[in-house]
């Protein structure tokens, strides 16, 4: 699979599990309108990097997040991420691969998300 889409779709992923734990008015498919808005923005986000080789956002040098939605982002990976062992387990499988390849596991000790 390729790379750039598991990001889509972790992003995706992390993303419904926040909204159907923390928003109210999100059904089991779909999302509620801040959540649509966040994951519109962050796929296009996805779509216009610069740097495809990347691990992740939070390696880059140069953010194109704005401060609003890099906050949004943090806020849903925080809460998403002790989640998607268990709703998502191949996903977070390449994601914890794909970081200790880059990285080296020394580095990360227990912050993998």
């Amino acid at each position: 699979m390729d790379a750039m889409l598991v990001k889509k779709k972790t992003i995706e992923s992390m993303t419904k599990l926040y909204c159907q734990h923390k928003h109210q008015n999100s059904s089991k498919e779909g999302l509620c309108t801040v959540c649509q808005t966040f994951l519109t923005y962050a796929i296009d986000r996805l779509e216009k990097c610069p740097n495809e080789n990347k691990m992740n956002c939070r390696s880059c040098t140069k953010h194109c997040y704005n401060t609003h939605m890099q906050n949004y982002v943090k806020v849903i990976m925080r809460h998403s991420g002790k989640h998607m062992l268990y709703h998502h387990p191949l996903l977070t499988s390449r994601y914890i691969y794909s970081k200790v390849k880059t990285t080296g596991i020394r580095e990360h000790k227990m912050s993998l998300f």
